[in-house]
């Protein structure tokens, strides 16, 4: 990962946020290069990386396990990488990447009904 500043994910965030767009999928091309700094090929194998808006959220990506030691070496901010290989296909890599995100939104659900408590609403 380079030490470049994420200027480029703090725009996309802010801009992201008054849209309504809560997460933004960027497939291989212009864009995947623009901000991760990902060089992916596009090819029949699915590679996509996912940005949410929340500013504290890590952004995540669905990629080819050959894809990814270039992927990470790579990236311009922090990403979880989800690999799949085609042995297996990508629906289990997606289905962690579904379930992690999940996961995450229903811990800060609880988190912030700990905070306000049950009054509060």
């Amino acid at each position: 990962m380079t030490n470049q500043p994420p200027d480029r994910l703090t725009r996309l965030r802010a801009a992201m946020r008054p849209a309504g767009i809560d997460v933004l999928a960027v497939v291989p091309g212009a864009n995947m290069r623009y901000l991760p700094g990902l060089e992916i090929h596009m090819n029949e194998r699915i590679g996509v990386a996912f940005i949410a808006a929340d500013q504290n959220a890590t952004s995540a990506m669905v990629l080819p396990t050959l894809e990814t030691p270039r992927a990470k070496a790579q990236a311009r901010f922090p990403i979880t990488f989800y690999s799949w290989d085609d042995a297996d296909g990508p629906a289990d890599a997606l289905g962690r990447r579904h379930r992690s995100r999940r996961d995450r939104h229903a811990e800060q659900s609880r988190a912030e009904a700990c905070r306000t408590g049950p009054d509060a609403r």
